[in-house]
């Protein structure tokens, strides 16, 4: 996978590009307007780096399976339809935000 850039790194370096070119060049607004509002990409996210907040729905994976579950500050755990907790074993590996609905038309 390609490294990624964050947002505010990437527009920081165009605006410091721009200035030093010094002429007005109107695509650089439309770039940087894209990249302030581009749709974040969802990447996988390993637990050594960073934890979803408490309680917070995410997608996890050991690698092999994947399941929708939330971390309560110490486990894993998920809710199944009639609303009973249990805990996921296995090593979860890595997790990634749930995408946002659709909206609505």
């Amino acid at each position: 996978m390609a490294d990624l850039i964050e947002r505010d790194a990437l527009e920081s370096k165009i605006r410091e590009n721009y200035m030093r070119i010094r002429f007005f060049d109107p695509s650089v607004n439309v770039i940087l307007h894209l990249i302030r509002y581009a749709p974040a990409v969802n990447r996988w996210i390993p637990v050594e780096d960073a934890l979803p907040d408490d309680r917070k729905c995410v997608l996890v994976t050991d690698g092999e399976d994947i399941e929708i579950t939330y971390f309560d500050g110490s486990d894993w755990e998920m809710r199944d339809q009639y609303g009973n907790h249990y805990e996921l074993y296995g090593a979860i590996t890595h997790w990634m935000p749930l995408p946002e609905p659709p909206e609505k038309e």
